[in-house]
């Protein structure tokens, strides 16, 4: 066997100690190239469960899926609901701060309201959804529905209240009493109640009240209506849309039209509403939020209306309860049966 000469073994090691290098740094490149991005964490945080707001979080989970953003690979979604409960509203969102998500979505007044209160200390952005027409009167934008200020921004419901009671007033024309089913303790459904009033007393109708503070109060509500009122009205009343099986039951045995604002409440058994499509405002809420995820930060996003407004009709539970829809309406509804 040849021996190494002095020379030939500095050359040697000399040529290991470089190949050694080039081996780790091509390990280094490859471990950089393999390199996963951080997976960002989105809480949801609804109010309670109901059709509409059902809708709207799914609108959002499948208008991630349409912005690139796979769960469990790019997000990780976390939904909670707060059973109808104020507090639970609260803890939750708190939660979330606590845990550091990158975004928290409320959906619904209430739970919108507590993620703002629960990340007012911190540089988490809340997105509002589900919203009523007035995020500025709930407090949850500036006055002209300008972005907050402090990382707020959202998708709110616009108003259709005058064109939803001229189509109740063409549906059911003899009307001159309409029920009005909600909860006080909700501002939206305040706000929504003043809306209706207004409009209603330029059709010569009065308004009749009747309240509940929580889904038990329901169907007692909705009986006191019977053979007091010609139809019924139903706000985005969170409390209320939870009874809407018990609601649509009562309206059916007595020939009670009942209206919606939202188009889910239709698609269960409500007669008719102008309204947006719930659901594409999930959507519309989901490219607000992939927006911030890369970085666009929400003070430089003003809230948004929801998209297109239509005029939807169940003709299914317009037979039921009573009421004939004219052709011309018919030929240009969104049709649910």
């Amino acid at each position: 066997m040849n021996k190494l000469t002095p020379r030939k073994a500095t050359l040697l090691s000399l040529a290991l100690v470089v190949a050694a290098s080039l081996t780790a740094c091509g390990q280094g490149g490859s471990g950089e190239a393999d390199a996963k991005p951080e997976m960002k964490t989105i809480g949801i945080s609804t109010i309670v469960s109901h059709p509409d707001l059902d809708t709207l979080i799914q609108g959002i989970q499948d208008g991630l899926k349409q912005e690139g953003l796979t769960e469990g690979k790019d997000i990780k979604v976390e939904v909670q609901n707060a059973q109808g409960n104020i507090a639970l509203a609260t803890t939750i969102a708190q939660k979330f701060a606590a845990d550091k998500v990158d975004v928290i979505v409320g959906v619904s007044t209430p739970s919108s309201l507590a993620a703002v209160k629960a990340t007012e200390n911190s540089s988490i952005p809340v997105i509002f959804t589900g919203v009523s027409a007035d995020p500025a009167a709930a407090g949850l934008a500036k006055p002209g529905n300008e972005p907050l200020g402090r990382l707020v921004t959202g998708v709110y419901t616009p108003d259709t209240t005058v064109d939803q009671l001229e189509l109740f007033g063409q549906l059911s024309p003899d009307v001159k009493k309409l029920g009005f089913l909600f909860n006080p303790g909700e501002a939206n459904s305040v706000q929504a109640r003043t809306l209706v009033d207004a409009a209603a007393q330029t059709h010569g109708w009065s308004l009749v009240d009747a309240t509940v503070t929580s889904s038990n109060d329901i169907s007692a509500a909705m009986n006191s209506l019977v053979g007091r009122v010609d139809a019924v009205i139903l706000p985005q009343d969170n409390t209320v849309l939870t009874g809407l099986p018990a609601i649509l039951k009562i309206a059916t045995e007595n020939k009670l039209p009942v209206y919606s604002s939202d188009t889910s409440s239709v698609k269960e058994g409500t007669v008719a509403t102008v309204a947006t499509n719930t659901y594409e405002q999930g959507v519309q809420t989901a490219a607000m939020l992939a927006k911030i995820l890369k970085g666009t930060s929400a003070n430089d996003i003003a809230p948004e209306p929801a998209g297109k407004v239509a005029t939807w009709v169940n003709t299914t539970a317009a037979e039921n309860m009573g009421v004939t829809v004219p052709a011309n309406i018919l030929e240009t509804a969104e049709i649910a049966k």
